[in-house]
């Protein structure tokens, strides 16, 4: 019965326990104050005449229960499994009203009213994935189904449930997601629904309407001692390339005041021409202003007969589906001649805290942005002494966290560039003990074995983990 139960135990730390619920059903029921399962309290509170404001806290009243018939870990390994996996937040919201969800990690999805139509009541389930150990027993992996590399700003799983039936959004109808920004703000991210792979991976495929959206916030035109501010329809500027896109998002990322001038030469014949004022060593940029400067009419300003020589143009750029980029813009406004540039700066850089992203889809939802590396693409190999091993790959340049596909003893990071660096966190159970290893790596062809495992213990393991994930 021993060796039943080691060879149970060495099965489960190969294979992802997902709660996808494509591949397992999870049946949603009440339950009553007194039931030992783990419940949840939903408090609700009406933050404005606008938004219904949804928390979680412990112990209800009235609570729904995930799972009920599921057996409870018998072993060290599925206890390991369990408590490492990101813990599933339930909340109940109304649907005729509009619902802000705040979950523990600090995600805000807004459900506008009416989202689900008829339904009456609604439990939306939420799981946060930000944490190095949470990649790996979440089972997701920082690459799209075409095996292109991402960077991450969080992951997270949002599922929605009536009469115990697992739902899906209607056609058309969308949510907004705010992931937290940790550490610096970067730009260019993206929604990415799931694509689940053969071994239950969670990979990544791009959703081309959820992208942080940039537009024109504001223009102020200057001459002389005249210095007039227009304000714009905050239309998405969708008359960009791609590549473009990726340029005013490098260079929002680098400004404090997300404010540019542009210096106008001459108007003739409906075009204006600019000066390379302050452009004078970066072309694609001036280009870039310059194309935007000449299509400000489809941009909600009318400025005919304005654009005199001399005059400066300065744009004020932010995100049109961002509270916070809203709300830092109309501070700059409101205080734009009352505050020192020391405390502007402060001020702004502390409202810069979310992506703000829109989904059609439920289940598995991340922020990412695409990684452009020109080395060449490789297959990664780790030849492991056991069948009971685990390896995940950490890169040191960017937060981007790969799962190994397995053949037997071998096992493989996939299509990442040549000479990339990062860290391998191994992990194997034996012997009913959890074991944890660590190797610095550059991606190469050679093979990587020989991982000098210690043991550790099941409290400190994710602990462990998070540390041993950094460079």
């Amino acid at each position: 019965m021993k060796i039943i139960s080691i060879y149970c135990s060495a099965i489960l730390l190969m294979s992802c326990v997902q709660n996808d619920l494509a591949e397992q059903s999870i049946t949603i029921t009440r339950t009553d104050s007194t039931s030992e399962a783990k419940t949840y309290k939903h408090t609700e509170k009406k933050r404005d005449s606008l938004i219904y404001s949804v928390k979680m806290n412990q112990t209800p009243p009235d609570s729904v229960i995930l799972n009920p018939t599921e057996p409870e870990p018998n072993d060290k390994w599925n206890e390991a499994l369990k408590s490492l996996q990101s813990k599933i937040q339930t909340f109940s919201i109304i649907p005729s009203e509009d619902n802000l969800i705040e979950g523990k990690e600090g995600t805000q999805i807004l459900i506008p009213s009416n989202t689900f139509d008829k339904e009456k009541e609604i439990t939306i389930t939420l799981k946060e994935s930000y944490s190095k150990s949470s990649y790996i027993f979440d089972c997701l992996s920082t690459q799209t189904d075409s095996g292109k590399l991402l960077e991450t700003a969080g992951m997270i799983e949002l599922r929605a449930y009536s009469k115990g039936n697992e739902i899906q959004l209607p056609k058309n109808k969308r949510v907004t997601i705010k992931f937290p920004v940790k550490g610096e703000k970067k730009g260019d991210f993206n929604l990415f629904n799931q694509s689940i792979r053969k071994d239950s991976i969670v990979e990544w495929k791009l959703y081309p309407n959820g992208r942080d959206g940039i537009c024109l916030f504001e223009i102020d035109l200057k001459a002389g001692f005249d210095h007039i501010y227009l304000k714009g329809n905050r239309k998405e500027i969708d008359l960009l390339t791609q590549k473009e896109r990726d340029l005013l998002a490098r260079r929002l990322q680098n400004s404090v005041s997300q404010r540019f001038p542009l210096v106008v030469l001459s108007s003739e014949d409906n075009r204006i021409n600019f000066s390379r004022q302050f452009y004078e060593n970066d072309n694609a940029f001036f280009e870039l202003l310059s194309k935007i400067g000449n299509h400000l009419d489809s941009l909600g300003f009318d400025l005919k007969n304005k654009f005199t020589p001399g005059l400066t143009i300065n744009f004020t750029f932010g995100n049109p589906n961002s509270k916070i980029d809203i709300e830092k813009y109309n501070k700059i406004v409101s205080e734009r001649d009352r505050v020192s540039k020391a405390e502007r700066k402060q001020r702004l850089i502390k409202a810069i805290s979310y992506y703000s992203l829109a989904s059609e889809s439920l289940g598995w939802i991340n922020c990412d942005r695409f990684i452009n590396n020109p080395n060449k693409r490789i297959n990664m190999n780790i030849i492991a002494k056991s069948k009971n091993e685990k390896f995940m790959f950490y890169l040191k340049e960017f937060n981007g966290a790969l799962q190994s596909s397995q053949k037997h003893r071998k096992h493989q990071i996939k299509n990442i560039p040549k000479g990339i660096l990062g860290v391998i966190i191994a992990l194997k159970y034996e012997n009913q003990n959890i074991y944890i290893a660590r190797k610095k790596v550059k991606a190469s062809l050679k093979n990587i074995e020989d991982f000098q495992y210690e043991l550790v213990a099941l409290k400190n393991l994710e602990e462990k983990i998070n540390k041993m994930a950094e460079f």
